[in-house]
């Protein structure tokens, strides 16, 4: 599952029961499946004319 939402996961009527969130802040196990690699960085900078060193701040 994916998405911006909070999943209500506390509660008595809550239907996720096992359910485990992950951010991308502390990603954990997934950490190498989320965000974006230099390459691709670099690729969208040429491609939008932006400066890599700046976006990579």
């Amino acid at each position: 599952m994916t998405g911006i939402l909070p999943i209500k996961k506390y509660g008595t009527q809550s239907t996720l029961t096992d359910f485990r969130e992950y951010t991308m802040l502390n990603p954990e196990i997934l950490g190498e499946y989320v965000g974006f690699t230099e390459s691709e960085v670099k690729n969208l900078c040429i491609k939008y004319n932006m400066d890599f060193e700046e976006a990579k701040m």
